[in-house]
């Protein structure tokens, strides 16, 4: 679990009908789509690369990540692709 700094704003697009500010962050599992079916697409993952980790070293993680569950969930993330950005690329 982590701690966002004091006055982060996440600049990623808004759902349809949703607010354009987020107040509070929960963990993932207290959110009712947790339960949804594998193949229904909802979520974006903010995250912080370790200090000295390089970009290059993430994205390189990441892909072996999304290629992992790729082998255990064919159906449902064979056609995924995973991809790290700098957040302030969002804006």
């Amino acid at each position: 679990m982590g701690v966002l700094p004091q006055g982060f704003r996440y600049a990623g697009e808004p759902l349809a009908s949703t607010p354009t500010e987020i107040d509070v962050w929960l963990p993932l599992a207290t959110n009712f789509l947790i339960a949804t079916p594998r193949s229904l697409r909802f979520l974006k993952v903010v995250g912080r690369l370790t200090e000295g980790v390089s970009a290059a070293q993430g994205r390189d993680e990441i892909r072996r990540l999304g290629e992992t569950l790729a082998q255990q969930y064919p159906q449902s993330n064979r056609e995924m692709a995973w991809e790290i950005r700098p957040l302030r690329d969002e804006a």
